[in-house]
């Protein structure tokens, strides 16, 4: 089972088992609610999804902070900054407490993967062109935090199974490849070597290949580079 997280105050979530069709949703943790509520909102809704579906992975958006020449506009303010870290982190400390598997994914290397290339220059194309993708898919999302949810889990699928996003896109008439030949053979050998490693220092490990004796924290790669 994977648990997919588009993490802000209004979070898309996808969650399902790989080959098998998701379900997704949004929750919203209050906008007109203080810091410390909407965290706190946050971390409850979280621990009841966990104890609820009891997925073995757990998957969510980097944080996106674009430098000056980026295509999209960083978050507005401090605050919007800080919330979207403490998320974050409250998601890989609630998966280390309960030892689940947390991995973390670019915007960049989701949107490629999903969309089957690079993203649209204006952050409006990408989340229009996000949403037409999870409902060619017949994932009939409301929105596009739902939409990005979904991406995120196909994303995350195709680490474990590098071949279902493939066969997602062809049962609706999409191209059957989507990855350049040997593609998929890669990322599985890629994929095999970040499940058993731990990229952050605060998961007892690192990316010399030393292995957590709790949850598995680190970096999905879209490709080896």
């Amino acid at each position: 089972m994977i648990l997919a997280l588009d993490i802000a105050t209004r979070s898309g979530f996808c969650q399902g088992v790989i080959g098998a069709p998701p379900t997704w949703g949004a929750h919203d943790f209050g906008r007109n609610r203080s810091n410390g509520e909407v965290l706190s909102a946050f971390r409850t809704w979280l621990c009841r999804k966990l104890d609820e579906i009891q997925p073995t992975v757990v998957c969510f958006e980097s944080p996106y902070m674009p430098g000056p020449n980026s295509r999209f506009s960083a978050p507005a303010n401090a605050l919007t900054i800080r919330r979207l870290f403490a998320f974050a982190g409250f998601t890989e400390a609630i998966c280390v407490e309960r030892r689940v598997r947390c991995y973390e994914a670019r915007p960049s290397e989701i949107t490629r993967a999903f969309l089957g290339g690079p993203a649209p220059r204006q952050r409006a194309e990408k989340k229009a062109a996000t949403i037409k993708m999870a409902r060619l898919l017949g994932y009939a999302v409301a929105d596009d935090d739902e939409a990005d949810a979904v991406a995120l889990w196909c994303f995350a699928e195709s680490i474990f199974a590098p071949a279902m996003i493939s066969r997602r896109r062809a049962n609706v008439g999409l191209e059957l490849a989507l990855h350049p030949p040997n593609e998929d053979a890669r990322q599985a050998r890629s994929a095999g070597r970040q499940g058993s490693q731990v990229s952050h220092k605060k998961s007892r490990g690192s990316s010399n290949g030393r292995k957590s004796n709790t949850a598995t924290t680190g970096e999905f790669q879209f490709a080896a580079g």
